[in-house]
């Protein structure tokens, strides 16, 4: 597994430890505290078509359990991350799951809003932020993804005008315990894809 630093923080933020460009941001504002459910992993890769050798980008990609599924799917699996701590067990999880998954993940320590997502070279794209953060990296990935790139992002929209959702899917789960919430309601993805020339949206891809 590769490891690198890129800037001085934040998978989709900035927090303690930050540098300059990212020391005035609120991670709370940015991002969820709480990792993607595990039921949603394989659905969000589903639902963007990802297949075997393309680069999945996991943006905020916390304890990394995205990264070991994409990888278990035969992806290149690149995650960036804020926290230090994070990242630590995101490339710790990826290691338990073996060699094999280890060998295509990337775990990158660096701040979303300073990163050149072009020279990750994904193609898919998973998103689980805040719409402060979905925001700020969605201008950037219609900057620097390549046309016809899926963006998936769990429970919120990409905000504004370029981002229209090609589909948008409810992951049905039901707790099955009498008095518990059903999370279905709110267990959202919603499926993008770059255009020729930038400019995010519903076009075919």
């Amino acid at each position: 597994m590769a490891e690198a630093e890129a800037g001085t923080g934040a998978g989709a933020g900035a927090g303690a430890g930050a540098g300059a460009e990212g020391a005035g941001r609120d991670p709370a504002s940015f991002s969820p505290v709480s990792a993607t459910p595990e039921y949603v992993l394989g659905r969000a890769l589903q639902l963007a078509g990802a297949a075997p050798g393309e680069t999945v980008l996991d943006v905020g990609c916390n304890d990394g359990r995205m990264l070991e599924a994409a990888a278990r799917a035969g992806c290149r699996a690149v995650g960036l991350e804020l926290l230090p701590e994070a990242c630590s067990k995101a490339r710790a999880r990826v290691a338990a799951a073996g060699p094999d998954v280890e060998a295509r993940v990337e775990v990158i320590c660096g701040d979303a809003l300073a990163q050149d997502f072009r020279s990750i070279g994904a193609t898919v794209v998973f998103l689980y932020l805040l719409p402060k953060g979905l925001a700020q990296v969605g201008a950037r990935l219609l900057r620097d993804l390549p046309a016809g790139a899926r963006v998936v992002s769990f429970i919120f929209k990409v905000p504004g005008a370029e981002w229209e959702a090609l589909r948008e899917e409810t992951v049905r789960v039901t707790s099955g315990v009498p008095g518990k919430i059903d999370v279905s309601g709110v267990s959202k993805l919603h499926l993008y894809c770059i255009p020729r020339g930038g400019g995010g949206g519903g076009v075919d891809g």
